[in-house]
């Protein structure tokens, strides 16, 4: 692997992971379905490519979960899992994308407060948005072996 090549490819991604929780009583997949969708919308209005968009939503439990993920522009979005029910989800969202760590922060929880609206309340357990350093793997392999 080249890591420089690999470098100033991540340089120019903002990084962005978050576990938040969600209160009250939607359709938790069609809010899922709006909230990628309506996020999706702004990269691509601004030009910001988009790495990777992984949402993962859960119930109160944990015992149900799904999964949206976009790669690239909006006709990639893709979805999987159950239906999620309750009066309380949890979202782990995490983004790689061609912005500053700041203009992603602030694209994600607006976005957030815009979909949720006067029917969904939020609160944000824990986030980081970071642009990500120079990779120093602690082996490198000098030659490649087939089988």
């Amino acid at each position: 692997m080249d890591y420089d090549i690999y470098a100033e490819g991540e340089a120019v991604l903002g990084w962005f992971n978050a576990d938040i929780t969600l209160t009250g009583e939607p359709d938790w997949n069609r809010f899922l379905h709006d909230y990628i969708h309506a996020l999706s919308e702004v990269f691509a209005d601004r030009e910001q490519a988009v790495g990777h968009l992984k949402i993962l939503m859960s119930d109160e439990e944990k015992e149900k979960f799904a999964l949206a993920n976009l790669t690239g522009g909006s006709d990639a979005i893709r979805f999987r899992g159950e239906e999620v029910k309750g009066s309380e989800a949890h979202l782990i969202v995490n983004a790689r994308v061609q912005t500053s760590p700041e203009e992603l922060e602030t694209t994600v929880f607006d976005t957030l407060r815009r979909v949720c609206g006067d029917a969904v309340t939020y609160t944000v357990e824990r986030y980081e948005c970071l642009m990500p350093g120079r990779p120093d793997p602690t082996y490198r392999y000098n030659k490649i072996i087939s089988c």
